[in-house]
Order: structure tokens, then C-alpha cells, then sequence
């Protein structure tokens, strides 16, 4: 049989600490209900398991498919075109290739960009993060004639939930043009260009 108590606040015993029932006792906040925790209180969880916090679909994993062809010493999008993971649908995976949450909060960007081996001259090659159109992030290394080339950019964003959008740039050098390579070397094994987009907070 249950009880009911109704009450506008319990507070424990002066000096004493308030407890909740003996041990074994599960309590329960019914659906739609709201537990307000007032700014400066602590939550003290030492030695408890708590499960069910930090559960996030708030994350965002694309990959390419294909090589993707390049125009030496031109800024390009990056065309991710498979979502290994976007449950949310913040990827636009066939249209405008970006990020686009709607929920705020600040977003770590992890992107690895890599060209193929068919370039013979020394070189440099770049990767960027785009927020809005404009460059937010922008790094570089050598690309080394008829070698693998690889580079990986990171960066924390905040996001606005609703216009704010991330995007993937890459550029090679002036003096080749050889694609963002799908595979890299082992094909079996390797995916040589994703992005991953992560909400922290």
C-alpha cells in the first residue's frame, strides 16, 4: 500500500543530515516531473553508482566514400557523403556536406583529411574548420611527393542550436593535385578522410 505526503518543504533536524529512507529503498521522480537543483547546491555521489548520466546521441561521425578530386591551391569543401553515426540528423550528407546542430552547447570538431600518393613534387596541404562560411580553424603540414599524406585539425566550437553551422575545407599546394583519398593504403581497414563532432556540453 502506498502513502502520500504532501508538504512545501521538509528540512532536516538542525546539525543533522536529512535521509531519504532505509537501505534498499528506490525512490521515484514520476515522468514529466522536474528534481530543480538551486545553483551552488553539490551533489555529493562519493561511493554510489549512478547510472543513466552522461547518455548522449549528441555526436556526429562521417566519413567519404569515394576519392574526392582536387584543384591545386583551391580551398574545397570536404563532400562527406556516409554518416557512420548521425542520429540526430545534424549531418547533410548529399546537399551542403556540413553540421548543423539543434542543440546548443560547445562542440569539440575532429577532422582527418588525407591525400593520396599520386602527387610527385614537395608541397603543402591544409585543413579547415568553416563556422557560418568563414574560416574558424585552419592548420597545415608538407606533403611529401609520392607518399601518403595525412593531416588531422581540432577545435572546439559553440553552437547556437539552430543557424550556426560547421564545415570541412582542404587545400593542396601549387604544384599537384592529388584527391583526398577514401581508403588510404589498406583498403580493407582504413578510412583515410572523416569528421567527428561531439557535444560537450
Amino acid at each position: 500500500m502506498s502513502s502520500e505526503i504532501k508538504a512545501n518543504k521538509i528540512s532536516p533536524a538542525t546539525g543533522t543530515a536529512f535521509t531519504f529512507g532505509d537501505s534498499g529503498d528506490t525512490f521515484t521522480i514520476p515522468s514529466g516531473t522536474t528534481l530543480d537543483i538551486a545553483s551552488g547546491a553539490t551533489i555529493d555521489a562519493t561511493g554510489a553508482t549512478a547510472t543513466g548520466f552522461g547518455v548522449s546521441n549528441d555526436f556526429v561521425n562521417v566519413a567519404l566514400s569515394a576519392d574526392q578530386a582536387m584543384t591545386k591551391n583551391v580551398i574545397t569543401k570536404v563532400q562527406y557523403d556516409t554518416e557512420v553515426y548521425d542520429p540526430n540528423g545534424w549531418w547533410d550528407s548529399t546537399t551542403n556536406y556540413r553540421f548543423q546542430p539543434d542543440e546548443a552547447g560547445y562542440y569539440l570538431v575532429i577532422a582527418h583529411l588525407g591525400w593520396n600518393n599520386a602527387g610527385t613534387q614537395y608541397d603543402v596541404v591544409d585543413g579547415y574548420v568553416y563556422k557560418n562560411g568563414s574560416e574558424f580553424m585552419h592548420g597545415e603540414t608538407l606533403y611529401r611527393a609520392s607518399m601518403q599524406n595525412d593531416i588531422t585539425i581540432s577545435c572546439i566550437s559553440q553552437m547556437n542550436g539552430s543557424s550556426d553551422y560547421l564545415e570541412i575545407y582542404a587545400r593542396h599546394g601549387t604544384n599537384d593535385n592529388p584527391p583526398l583519398d577514401a581508403t588510404g593504403f589498406n583498403a580493407s581497414t582504413a578510412t583515410n578522410n572523416m569528421a567527428s563532432f561531439v557535444r560537450l556540453t
